[in-house]
């Protein structure tokens, strides 16, 4: 019974990271930060037994820049968005 609450709880602070390193702002932040995100995804996963769901880079831009918007780089090498 010990064994199963102690999985149980390691499972429930991975989520827990999981969904603290998810959030807006600290995922999309930067590659480095999607990665430690991508980490925890994979120790979910793992201990769910379940399929991945990694975010992307894709994702990155989606959530900076809205999902109804076309993504250029100006001159300078930065988004642009435009309807």
């Amino acid at each position: 019974m010990k064994k199963r609450k102690s999985w149980k709880a390691a499972t429930q602070i991975v989520s827990d990271l999981k969904n603290i390193q998810g959030a807006n702002g600290n995922w999309n932040h930067s590659e480095y930060m999607r990665g430690m995100y991508n980490g925890f995804e994979v120790i979910s996963c793992t201990l769910e037994e379940r399929e991945s769901k990694f975010k992307t880079e894709q994702d990155m831009k989606l959530s900076k820049y809205g999902s109804g918007w076309e993504h250029q780089l100006d001159p300078t090498g930065n988004f642009s968005c435009t309807d």
